[in-house]
């Protein structure tokens, strides 16, 4: 082997050592807190959501309940009933109201899986705002 190729292979080794945290990720299935906040109406939801598997490859049941609170003080309590599709580390979900006020849109999801216990991205329906899932057993959603 020639100096040039040892170099190439061990840059090759340690590009594969230092490959992200997201390509061992477990399942999704478990308990999960999540956090989204819209600054600009001063609005927050936050909530758990139970996935489990479902039929087919990266698909996922989730019931989720969720707390929508502005300028301090909860406006909303809701329960939905959700489908999430895994791809690699994109997840989306998409959520239909069991419980919730008139006015309230369903809590849709655009994530990114950053680590096996972490999720971002963005709450789609109604905020286009940023969002972070959490396992439970891992750290508070901050």
């Amino acid at each position: 082997m020639s100096n040039w190729s040892d170099r190439a292979l061990l840059a090759l080794l340690f590009a594969l050592a230092a490959a992200p945290a997201h390509a061992q990720v477990r399942g999704l299935s478990g308990q999960w807190a999540f956090r989204s906040e819209n600054a600009a109406i001063g609005c927050t939801i936050t909530g758990q959501a139970t996935l489990r598997p479902a039929r087919g490859s990266g698909r996922y049941g989730v019931r989720m309940i969720a707390t929508e609170t502005c300028d301090g003080r909860i406006t909303s309590r809701v329960e939905e009933t959700c489908a999430a599709v895994r791809t690699r580390t994109h997840v989306s979900v998409r959520c239909r109201l069991d419980r919730a006020p008139a006015n309230y849109q369903p809590d849709d999801f655009e994530l990114e899986i950053v680590g096996d216990e972490r999720m971002q991205g963005l709450l789609t329906a109604n905020w286009n705002a940023p969002a972070e899932w959490r396992r439970l057993n891992a750290a508070n959603v901050s």
